[in-house]
């Protein structure tokens, strides 16, 4: 008799109230459970998962937001001198780079799209750090 492979389960963690599934040895929360959300991710997880040969795909988020405005500051901290001092561009640039880091510290950089930028420059204007 073949062996039958079996498919993780859709189960519910009881402190958190969610739906989570164990792919590959992870385990990954999928929305309010019952939810026809959470049903609907579980379908696509877990047929990514068959599809890639039972193990999870590269989900390497790449750099967030965080650390590309932190190397960004580095970088200006040493583009924006003029005779060995900083320029005057230098305190908008940390109002900027510390408004991103403080937003949004963990989004990767490549979901960062154009409302996450009006979010942004909304903040900026209220807290009255924009340009004129």
């Amino acid at each position: 008799m073949p062996s039958v492979l079996r498919v993780p389960k859709y189960r519910r963690h009881k402190p958190s109230g969610q739906a989570v599934v164990t792919l590959s040895g992870r385990d990954i929360y999928l929305g309010r459970w019952g939810s026809k959300a959470s049903r609907i991710e579980y379908g696509r997880l877990i047929g990514e998962w068959l599809a890639s040969g039972r193990c999870l795909p590269n989900g390497d988020p790449g750099v967030s937001v965080a650390e590309l405005a932190l190397a960004y500051w580095r970088y200006a901290k040493d583009f924006y001198r003029k005779d060995g001092k900083p320029t005057g561009s230098m305190p908008r640039i940390r109002v900027a780079v510390r408004t991103l880091r403080t937003s949004y510290p963990k989004m990767p950089a490549r979901d960062f799209g154009p409302l996450a930028l009006q979010a942004i420059r909304r903040q900026l204007t209220e807290s009255g750090k924009s340009r004129r």
